[in-house]
C-alpha cells in the first residue's frame, strides 16, 4: 500500500458533472460501479488519501468504496485498491 484512507464524503453530483452518453452507459451496465457497487446518479464519493511521501491525493469516484477511513489502500492512477 502506498496510502492511507483519511475522509470519505458523500457528495452531490454537480450539474452537468456527467454527460448524457455517461448516464445512459451507466444506466445500460445496470448502474453498477466497481466491484459490484451500486452506483448512484445524484451522487458521487470524494476520497482523501495522505500518501506516504506526505501529500495529500484527493479520488471521486462513482461507487461505494469497499474499504474505510484508516484502511490502507494502493492508488494506481485513479483507481483505489484495498490491500
Amino acid at each position: 500500500p502506498n496510502s492511507m484512507v483519511t475522509l470519505i464524503e458523500i457528495v452531490p453530483r454537480q450539474a452537468g458533472a456527467a454527460t448524457a452518453a455517461g448516464t445512459m452507459a451507466g444506466a445500460a451496465v445496470g448502474g453498477t460501479g466497481a466491484a459490484g457497487t451500486t452506483a448512484t446518479r445524484d451522487r458521487v464519493y470524494r476520497i482523501t488519501l495522505q500518501m506516504d511521501d506526505g501529500s495529500t491525493r484527493v479520488i471521486t469516484q462513482e461507487w461505494a468504496p469497499t474499504f474505510r477511513s484508516g484502511d490502507r489502500v494502493t492508488l494506481t492512477g485513479s483507481e483505489i485498491e484495498r490491500r
